[in-house]
């Protein structure tokens, strides 16, 4: 979605949604999406199909 709408960095990413420069911070380093995360890619364009979650328990991976 960076890509598409032309976003660079963590600083685009805060003034393209309604989220902070931390929580898209803290969500790309820690990988882990939150409700809002997904909500704001998915008023980007982002196709809620297409974005992928491990589940560490499921697929076997230590935490």
């Amino acid at each position: 979605m960076k890509r598409v709408h032309r976003i660079r960095g963590i600083v685009g990413l805060a003034e393209a949604t309604d989220l902070t420069r931390k929580t898209w911070s803290t969500a790309l380093r820690d990988q882990r999406p939150t409700p809002q995360i997904l909500a704001a890619l998915a008023r980007l364009g982002a196709r809620p199909d297409r974005i992928l979650i491990v589940d560490e328990v499921a697929a076997g991976i230590p935490a």
